[in-house]
């Protein structure tokens, strides 16, 4: 497959991606209920906010697409929140909807949440191999960092693999 080819078909699987996101999170926010069960709910919903504030602190609107292709200029982000993990945008949008959907009490769109975990994680690994791609420090940020969760195992014993799943 030629590289301009190679590319379009990338830039149609992360439109698709960010399409599947968006409409995964209105499923899983709307209808707005008119009456919340405010409960443990909102420490989830609250927790997301503030990681979420704080990731945009440190990676400001312009270095970084909502698409998971390479932005020229971008700089890699490795201080505040992505110390911790390598997403912590996505692990807001996670905590938020978790948030909301346990005040929400609706069951039956916990599926909805874990196709959106699956959506994002396939982002966060093409975005993860963009990023080793065009920094070159980023391979060891990333051996030293987790994508998701600092209870996960770390990324050890990884210094050649190149592998867009994690």
């Amino acid at each position: 497959m030629s590289p301009s080819k190679n590319r379009l078909v990338d830039d149609q699987q992360a439109t698709l991606l960010v399409v599947l996101q968006f409409m995964l999170l209105l499923f899983c926010l709307l209808p707005w209920p008119q009456h919340y069960h405010l409960n443990y709910g909102v420490i989830f919903l609250l927790l997301g906010v503030v990681l979420g504030l704080s990731a945009l602190a440190y990676n400001r609107p312009g270095n970084f697409n909502i698409r998971p292709v390479y932005k020229t200029g971008a700089v890699a982000i490795i201080k505040g929140p992505y110390q911790l993990f390598r997403h912590p945008m996505y692990v807001a949008v996670l905590l938020t909807t978790i948030g909301v959907l346990i005040m929400q009490q609706a069951s039956y769109k916990w599926l909805a949440l874990l196709f959106l975990f699956l959506v994002l994680n396939k982002k966060a690994a093409l975005e993860e191999k963009v990023m080793r791609d065009n920094h070159v420090d980023y391979l060891i940020y990333h051996q030293q960092s987790f994508r998701w969760l600092p209870l996960s195992k770390k990324n050890e014993n990884r210094t050649n693999r190149r592998s867009d799943n994690d």
